[in-house]
């Protein structure tokens, strides 16, 4: 028991180290769906995500008030971007990466996209930025092949020094398409390559009251443990989605271990206010 106990702090503190994209999911303070929306109308919405595109470009939050346009991959809410033709108006975002990337560290850039039944396919160029004005370095293009559901896509890189960071996401050539996107993640890759990872949605984060989790198959528990590697709640369960209330824990960080009925585990780091 003190070698799990052991093991659990270790895992806890590796994750709560590690660097995150604040609102990656796109779900804090959104409030309904936006279309051609610029910064200072963004940052009412959801913090730390920037729009640079080129005019008369901008970027969309879209949601279930428009359903029109499709559903989050999970969650509620996800964004748009788009050129059309005739401005060649480039789409373009930057999400915030918490904390400093460390040099010579292998990691890896996560996300959803697809995009919209009613347009043609952009490619998607995925970035690194010293700032939140300009795609900064190229990482990988995403051709345009995209179809209508949701496909998760990976990009994995390395920086030379300790940096400050943004992803950035950027709609190129001119095909009157409409990408969507949704949870960004950044992890690791060195943390990732020795264990069966499982890709776990979980929302919001922070969170004042109720954890939302979601996973493509069958969740048959979760765990989940505070600082110290004690368990403050253990949960059976048989279904894909759950909503668990935490709204008595006390303020701060906690691991959310969940585990699949065929026995893969995810960990998701969350905080509670």
């Amino acid at each position: 028991m003190k070698t799990i106990s052991t093991l659990l702090l270790l895992l806890f503190i590796r994750i709560c180290n590690a660097q995150v994209v604040v609102n990656g999911d796109f779900e804090v303070n959104v409030g309904g769906c936006h279309i051609n929306e610029w910064n200072v109308d963004w940052n009412n919405y959801i913090n730390d995500v920037y729009v640079f595109g080129e005019e008369p470009g901008a970027a969309d939050i879209l949601g279930p008030t428009c359903p029109d346009w499709g559903v989050a991959q999970s969650g509620s809410y996800f964004i748009g971007l788009s050129i059309v033709a005739a401005d060649s108006g480039a789409d373009a975002v930057a999400l915030r990466v918490s904390g400093l990337l460390m040099a010579d560290v292998d990691y890896r850039i996560r996300f959803f996209i697809k995009k919209d039944a009613a347009y043609l396919t952009d490619p998607i160029q995925v970035g690194l930025s010293m700032d939140s004005l300009s795609s900064g370095v190229l990482l990988e293009t995403f051709p345009a092949t995209f179809g209508t559901a949701w496909e998760e896509k990976e990009v994995f890189f390395t920086v030379d020094e300790n940096q400050e960071a943004w992803i950035t996401f950027t709609a190129v050539a001119a095909n009157n398409g409409w990408m969507h996107i949704d949870n960004v993640r950044l992890d690791e890759a060195t943390a990732v390559d020795n264990v069966d990872e499982l890709a776990v949605s979980v929302w919001p984060n922070p969170t004042h009251d109720n954890l939302s989790i979601s996973c493509g198959t069958n969740i048959s528990n979760v765990v989940i443990y505070g600082v110290l590697g004690n368990v403050v709640l253990n949960q059976k369960l048989n279904a894909s989605t759950a909503i668990i209330d935490i709204s008595t824990f006390a303020s701060g960080v906690y691991l959310v271990q969940t585990t699949t009925s065929d026995q893969r585990i995810g960990t998701s780091r969350i905080t509670k206010k």
